[in-house]
């Protein structure tokens, strides 16, 4: 389960390491969600899923689009964020659904899951909302902040604390955004696994 799916890429990088089994993915934006579709349409095992963000509840919700279309988020960014990667910024809002990643999973999508999640902050606002399908999962990887990248961005010792309360244990800790004029890192990439 690709949440946060952006264009594809991460689903691409599965494919390119070997993982022939079946993704489907989430991504709410307009723009990358036709790109979305356009690259799930060559892989019969890649689906994409109905267009929308996955939270804790049910709703609408005004997104970000930055200009580098990655970086979108239903929450505010912090001006060093785009000192640092001027891309970052946001250059307009778009009206979207919220759900629940436990009201969206479909039968068909068979478990085991493994879940990447990469919502820009919003993390904790997905597991929230998948209680059910993380009882039916093995591995989770997911974003976490050092310094936040984004306003009101959960830090990685909520990050802990959540995935220690769901039974799960890390496995990895991956350099992810940083700061390098001054060598800091501000988000990290996570892996964890069910105990």
């Amino acid at each position: 389960l690709d949440v946060g799916a952006n264009k594809g890429q991460y689903a691409h990088d599965l494919r390119r390491r070997g993982w022939n089994g079946q993704i489907v993915s989430f991504e709410p934006t307009s723009d990358a969600y036709d790109l979305l579709v356009a690259a799930c349409a060559r892989d019969l095992k890649w689906t994409p899923a109905r267009r929308a963000a996955i939270g804790s509840e049910r709703g609408r919700a005004q997104i970000n689009i930055a200009e580098n279309l990655v970086s979108s988020s239903l929450l505010e960014i912090n001006e060093r964020s785009i000192q640092i990667e001027p891309g970052v910024r946001f250059k307009n809002k778009e009206e979207i659904d919220v759900i629940p990643l436990d009201d969206i999973i479909n039968p068909e999508w068979l478990g085991p899951y493994a879940i990447k999640v990469d919502t820009q902050g919003f993390e904790i606002e997905v597991l929230k909302g998948a209680k059910n399908t993380l009882r039916n999962t093995k591995v989770i990887q997911l974003e976490a902040s050092l310094y936040p990248v984004y306003k009101e961005t959960p830090d990685i010792g909520e990050i802990f604390h959540l995935m220690r309360g769901l039974n799960f244990r890390a496995i990895s800790i991956v350099e992810g955004f940083s700061d390098t004029a001054v060598n800091e890192m501000l988000q990290v990439d996570l892996t964890f696994v069910a105990n």
